[in-house]
């Protein structure tokens, strides 16, 4: 990235940030354009027709004429908590750079280690000139101490340094950092840490669905809805990948609902759970990830009862089901949910087969029962896709 962001740099003449079509034709002639075929490559260029183009435009150039998210993962919009995940994200990044002492600073040697295979990631060559740079960079960010006795820099310097310089290499500016996260992510991070901490590769699939721009940007939960738009939200919960918990405040309406949208030899409800009747859970589970070679939904039943599931969970009823984004087919398959012949249907010939398999969960609580009781019972808690049903949408009888 340094020497793509050296050559737009080089070409911006006026030092605004952006080059304008004077700009951009004087650095293709330089390169050997013929100058009647510039205009065209400038309006390809120019995604948004502003007549200027911006760093993150002239990567989607560099790259062949495609998208950035057509490499990686891009929101088209910024997302709500943009900034919780560039928080979260920059932090991760910050553990491969201090991996090897784990000491909360970034020594001289694990910092030009990390780079390396950065550098690899990136496909960049690292010889003696390009670590000169990144130390330059290490010195201007305010690393203490000297060569001979150790250089140090702390967690705080390196944040600022390296949240400055992704924004200057990704041209998203501070009021973008949903979209800096998922740059920073596509661009290097995600081979980064799986690199770096390999264990991690379920957790990093969780973090990948973050930033997929198929999926649009999600409700913000927990969601109070009417009941007649319960069947569209649990739609669009499934959509996202996110297990639904529905709070029903007690509505009889919403038990009605779920028996005619799941069937009963699909439901699992609280009594099994009491009787601890894992084998029978084992068998509702797999029936619904291969039901007639198909998915389909499980009802899990709670009522008003306050049933600890995370101590319920085990092999037969793994926690990880609660997360769309953990429960793979592949740990499927290898937990025995699934067999050989059903993994490679829903992975290679109908990958979306697989999203129809999904939790629904109900309980009778209100929101705040739910948030003192249930965030510590269910797994996964703070994944869940929580609906909440209006009381008031229901005539009185």
């Amino acid at each position: 990235m340094d020497a793509i962001l050296e050559t737009f740099k080089n070409a911006d003449a006026d030092r605004d940030g952006s080059l304008s079509n004077e700009e951009f034709i004087f650095m293709l002639k330089k390169i050997g354009l013929p100058e009647e075929d510039i205009p065209e490559i400038f309006k390809q260029a120019d995604a948004n027709c502003d007549g200027r183009i911006d760093y993150a435009e002239f990567i989607r150039w560099l790259m062949g004429g495609k998208a950035p998210s057509e490499q990686f993962h891009l929101p088209a919009e910024e997302p709500a908590d943009g900034a919780a995940q560039l928080k979260q994200l920059v932090d991760e990044v910050f553990k491969c750079f201090d991996s090897e002492s784990d000491d909360g600073q970034i020594e001289k040697d694990e910092y030009l280690s990390c780079w390396e295979k950065l550098a690899e990631i990136l496909d960049e060559s690292f010889g003696p000139k390009q670590r000169k740079v990144k130390m330059k960079w290490f010195k201007d960010a305010g690393a203490e101490g000297d060569p001979t006795s150790g250089m140090y820099l702390s967690k705080e310097k390196w944040e600022e340094a390296f949240l400055k310089t992704a924004r200057e290499d990704s041209g998203f500016g501070e009021k973008e950092p949903g979209k800096l996260a998922a740059w920073i992510w596509g661009m290097y991070a995600k081979r980064l840490i799986a690199q770096i901490f390999p264990a991690r590769k379920d957790d990093l699939k969780v973090e990948a669905q973050l930033y997929d721009p198929a999926l649009g940007t999600p409700p913000t939960y927990p969601l109070t809805i009417p009941l007649t738009k319960l069947g569209e939200k649990l739609e669009e919960a499934k959509q996202f990948r996110l297990r639904p918990l529905i709070l029903s405040s007690g509505l009889e309406e919403v038990a009605t609902f779920m028996k005619y949208n799941i069937a009963e030899h699909l439901t699992i409800d609280v009594g099994i759970a009491e009787k601890q009747d894992k084998r029978r859970v084992r068998d509702v589970l797999c029936e619904a990830m291969d039901h007639a070679q198909m998915c389909a939904a499980v009802h899990i039943k709670i009522g008003k009862n306050e049933i600890d599931w995370k101590k319920f969970c085990c092999d037969d009823f793994p926690a990880e089901m609660f997360s769309a984004a953990r429960w793979t087919p592949d740990k499927a398959f290898d937990m025995k949910f699934i067999n050989e012949n059903m993994l490679t249907k829903v992975t290679e010939l109908d990958p979306v087969r697989w999203h129809k398999f999904t939790l629904v969960v109900t309980c009778d609580f209100n929101l705040e029962q739910a948030t003192n009781i249930l965030s510590g019972q269910l797994p996964y808690y703070k994944e869940l896709a929580i609906i909440v049903i209006d009381p008031d949408s229901v005539a009185k009888g």
